[in-house]
């Protein structure tokens, strides 16, 4: 005797999909950042979001980035969110800039790094769990880069500043040039 039985089970579940969050931008197209202006944002559960801004004509200096309001959903590990800034939009190791990661709501310096003028900067950040945030790249109070020094005018002062020049292992620099009329000594002097 042969008996056979057949069945069928289906199981249907129901699942949140926004439960996850929701991440901006792409790799190919990253959501455009106004410096100076903050912007709300998010990375879905243990996802990547991707971000560009462009410094201005007259932007040569360094950056900082503000995460605010930052909320934690399902976080795991010592960090919320870990920060990538690269030079181009292919985001590959030769153009990283800088790496860096907080728990909570920060300011990122980019270890003081000077950005050139008239270019786009790109940032990766990717989450331990789903986080909602408010993203402001801002400019900082160095000058100029290596690219884009602040030109100096022999004999007229100029006021300038530095970033974190009293920091222990990140400095902040600032870049200047001057061209000279003619061969001869010059003496540049500092005020505070």
């Amino acid at each position: 005797i042969i008996i056979l039985i057949f069945g069928a089970c289906s199981v249907t579940t129901e699942e949140d999909e926004t439960s996850y969050g929701t991440s901006d931008g792409t790799a190919s197209a990253p959501m455009e950042l106004t410096v100076g202006t903050a912007k709300s944002g998010g990375i879905a559960r243990n996802g990547y979001s991707y971000y560009k801004f462009t410094t201005s004509a007259t932007g040569a200096g360094n950056y900082k980035l503000a995460i605010a309001s930052m909320t934690v959903t399902d976080g795991w590990g010592s960090s919320a969110v870990r920060t990538y800034l690269y030079s181009n939009s292919g985001m590959t190791s030769s153009s990283i800039l800088d790496s860096e990661s907080c728990a909570a709501s920060c300011t990122l310096y980019f270890d003081y790094e000077n950005l050139d003028a008239s270019k786009s900067y790109y940032l990766k950040l990717s989450a331990y769990g789903t986080i909602t945030y408010s993203l402001t790249v801002s400019k900082g109070n160095s000058e100029g880069s290596k690219n884009n020094p602040v030109e100096l005018t022999l004999g007229t002062a100029h006021s300038g500043t530095i970033d974190n020049i009293a920091a222990n292992w990140e400095y902040g620099y600032s870049y200047y040039k001057f061209t000279t009329a003619s061969a001869d000594n010059y003496t540049l002097s500092m005020n505070n």
